[in-house]
């Protein structure tokens, strides 16, 4: 599961690329392994932490 602050520490590492910040778009894919729920936190939480950071 994704727990606010890992998914934090994603969208800080992501944003520590100085490519990341001059994109338009991005795309995650989990494993299929992963269950329709953990899929659903985990893709939720770090959409929310960029679109956070995105807005500053």
């Amino acid at each position: 599961m994704c727990h606010l602050e890992h998914c934090a520490g994603r969208a800080e590492r992501l944003y520590g690329h100085a490519a990341f910040r001059e994109i338009d778009e991005v795309a995650f894919a989990p494993p299929f392994t992963f269950d329709h729920e953990d899929c659903v936190q985990i893709l939720t939480g770090i959409a929310t932490e960029l679109g956070r950071r995105s807005r500053h």
